[in-house]
């Protein structure tokens, strides 16, 4: 038996016809991949930024008196 919420309200995932049932687990799929997608886009991210470190202090090493604007 699973139960999910939707709209502040509790639904038995057995009690409801076969169409809502496909759509509830439809939803669910698409909130796990978004989940998934946000974690990877975390991670892409933090990547970046450490890259973007990683240039400024590469180009400051190379060229110390060159000033960035």
């Amino acid at each position: 038996m699973e139960n999910f919420t939707l709209d502040n309200k509790r639904y038995n995932l057995d009690e409801l016809p076969e169409e809502a049932r496909k759509l509830a687990r439809q939803v669910a799929l698409t909130v796990e991949l978004i989940e998934k997608l946000e974690a990877r886009t975390a991670i892409a991210r933090t990547a970046q930024a450490r890259y973007v470190d990683h240039l400024k202090a590469s180009i400051d090493k190379a060229a110390p008196n060159n000033n960035r604007k």
